[in-house]
């Protein structure tokens, strides 16, 4: 028998007059905690992209083209109205009396709906549920506005006909 093998066994036998235990409860969850996994490639993508844009200054660009995109709509929107008093007029009317209360129950159920989506998508990304609201709101507000003002602006006017 050779020298490692016999401090094998007595390693061994030293080993096994030594007593069980189990480790405590919480003793998994202790250790995973201190295991980093990194984000999905697509999230760690969009982080880089995002740092790009702010070290290059992009992000201005793009804030500028929303800025824009709103002011445009909103004005084009206030135009509208002024223009056109009387369609604005049946219309409110016709929501109010028709299907106000139903509509607003349904609309505040679906964008409840969407904030909580954007939500799950965004909070990877480490937006708090303000900024995640904030974004779906204004993302919202410039989709409605703009689906609107070309919707009235695509409408066939006739003269003299309201």
């Amino acid at each position: 028998m050779t020298e490692h093998s016999e401090h094998s066994e007595v390693l061994d036998r030293q080993l096994d007059t030594l007593p069980r235990f189990d480790p405590q409860p919480g003793f998994e969850d202790r250790v995973m905690s201190c295991v980093l996994v990194p984000p999905p490639s697509w999230i760690q993508s969009l982080q880089r992209r995002a740092r790009s844009m702010v070290e290059t200054r992009r992000i201005r660009w793009v804030a500028y083209g929303f800025l824009g995109t709103s002011t445009v709509s909103l004005s084009l929107f206030v135009a509208l109205i002024l223009t056109n008093p009387a369609p604005v007029n049946r219309a409110v009317g016709w929501m109010y009396s028709a299907a106000g209360v139903p509509l607003w129950r349904r609309f505040l159920e679906a964008a409840s709906t969407t904030i909580r989506a954007v939500y799950a998508c965004l909070s990877p990304l480490g937006l708090s549920f303000t900024m995640a609201l904030a974004l779906a709101a204004a993302a919202a507000g410039l989709l409605a506005i703009n689906a609107w003002a070309f919707v009235t602006l695509a409408r066939p006017r006739v003269a003299g006909v309201e």
